[in-house]
């Protein structure tokens, strides 16, 4: 690799590190005030999260991991996915807001976000630096979103809180590995232009829908 490579490299990663950081910050600001909420507006988005993500989270990486095509890619997507498998994330959510679905069965919700959830599994159908793309920006708006997940479980009065004590460990690891998964994978194809505009708009979008923004 030449010395300009490896400076063009090294702004694409500290512009897309800040491209990133930044709709972190956006989703931050979303989010309600969790002592604003009712129980029963708190307990709607924690189900509309679980319900959108649990399904398909693991999908979306797996078939992101299939298509791209850099090593570093190919690494930070089959790392993610050897944990999200191996520790059973999708378990845990369960075990998280299991007393809230024993409560509460809306089959509206459910079935609007089974539609999410199809919307979202299709970003990793556009191609590969797009689906890896909507992979680090939901990694790094995750670590914006489990502190406030976990703020709600407490109002909430839920019990097992092994969700998202990992993910708020598992998170910043992935999140920056998956960064560079990003750099490298457009840098195969020589894309560095507007990387992540369009998977930006798209996450946030989900993430309005997700956490109940225009209810809330």
């Amino acid at each position: 690799m030449s010395e300009l490579q490896v400076l063009d490299e090294r702004q694409l990663l500290g512009k897309t590190q800040h491209e990133l950081r930044m709709v972190a910050n956006t989703v931050g600001r979303m989010l309600p005030s969790v002592a604003s909420l009712t129980p029963e507006q708190l307990a709607d988005i924690v189900l509309t999260y679980a319900d959108t993500i649990r399904p398909t989270f693991i999908p979306l990486l797996s078939l992101t991991w299939l298509r791209v095509q850099s090593p570093e890619a190919i690494h930070a997507c089959r790392s993610n996915l050897e944990c999200e498998v191996g520790e059973d994330h999708p378990a845990m959510l369960d075990r998280f807001v299991t007393p809230l679905w024993e409560e509460r069965i809306d089959h509206s919700r459910r079935m609007q976000a089974k539609q999410r959830a199809g919307v979202l599994l299709s970003y990793a159908e556009k191609s590969a630096l797009y689906g890896v793309s909507v992979l680090a920006l939901l990694e790094h708006t995750s670590a914006a979103f489990m502190p406030w997940l976990a703020d709600a479980g407490r109002k909430l009065q839920l019990t097992d809180f092994t969700y998202t004590q990992m993910h708020g460990e598992a998170d910043i690891a992935h999140a920056k590995d998956l960064t560079q998964a990003v750099v490298s994978e457009a840098l195969l194809l020589n894309v560095t232009q507007d990387i992540l505009v369009k998977p930006t708009q798209d996450v946030l979008h989900l993430c309005r829908a997700m956490f109940c923004v225009e209810q809330y």
